[in-house]
């Protein structure tokens, strides 16, 4: 086993000792007091002891440069969204088209014609934008 290899191991063996030692520290302390026993004690408990004995872990760096020529995404909005997941409900909806028109009363035959007739005409204008190849997000 190599040196740091070993190093390692001790540092474990000694955080769980320190950690069996909190245990037993604070559920003493628990019945000595006659509270009650609770995951969120118990962690502070362990943790503090963990700390005290083998240290704080490092602080993890995050990175703070970007890859040269990285460009975040423009956030796309609820519209897109909303757009996106309306076509794909309706291109994948197991529904039988003949049933659910026939079932429909009349009052509201008329108002989910024209709906669809307006829905007709945006996905006609969705078709043509995707296939422009002008359309495109901004570099």
């Amino acid at each position: 086993m190599g040196e740091l290899s070993k190093t390692k191991a001790k540092r474990e063996e000694l955080a769980y000792a320190a950690g069996a030692v909190a245990t037993e520290n604070h559920a003493a302390q628990c019945r000595a007091q006659d509270k009650p026993l609770t995951m969120r004690g118990l962690k502070a408990a362990i943790r503090k002891e963990v700390f005290a004995t083998i240290g704080e872990p490092p602080k993890r760096a995050r990175p703070t440069t970007q890859a040269e020529g990285f460009k975040p995404a423009q956030p796309i909005g609820n519209a897109w969204i909303d757009l996106v997941s309306a076509i794909k409900t309706l291109a994948t909806a197991p529904a039988d088209v003949q049933d659910i028109a026939a079932r429909t009363v009349e009052p509201l035959r008329q108002k989910l014609l024209g709906e669809a007739r307006t829905a007709t005409a945006r996905l006609a204008e969705w078709i043509e934008a995707l296939e422009n190849e002008d359309v495109r997000p901004p570099a």
